[in-house]
C-alpha cells in the first residue's frame, strides 16, 4: 500500500467491507487493495482491487474514456 498511512488504510478497509470500491470484490488472493488517491490533489479515494486500479490508471482518470470505453463494449454483447 502507498500514499496513505497504515492507520488510514485501515479505516478504508474496515469502511469498505475489506472489498474494491468499483467492483465489490475481495482483492486478489495473497494482495492488499490499492489505495487509490486524486493525482490533482493527492488525496486519497478509496481502496481498489489491482484490476480497477489498472482500469484507472490505463484511462488516465478519463471519466470520457471509461464511459466511451463501456459503450463500446456494450455494442458487442
Amino acid at each position: 500500500m502507498t500514499g496513505i498511512d497504515d492507520q488510514t488504510y485501515h479505516i478504508l478497509l474496515e469502511r469498505q467491507g475489506n472489498l474494491c470500491a468499483i467492483c465489490g470484490g475481495p482483492p486478489t488472493k495473497g494482495k492488499t487493495l490499492a489505495a487509490d488517491h486524486d493525482h490533482r490533489t493527492r488525496l486519497p479515494r478509496a481502496l481498489l482491487c489491482t484490476r480497477c486500479n489498472v482500469m484507472l490508471g490505463m484511462s488516465q482518470d478519463s471519466p470520457y474514456r471509461l464511459r466511451e470505453g463501456a459503450a463500446y463494449l456494450e455494442r458487442f454483447l
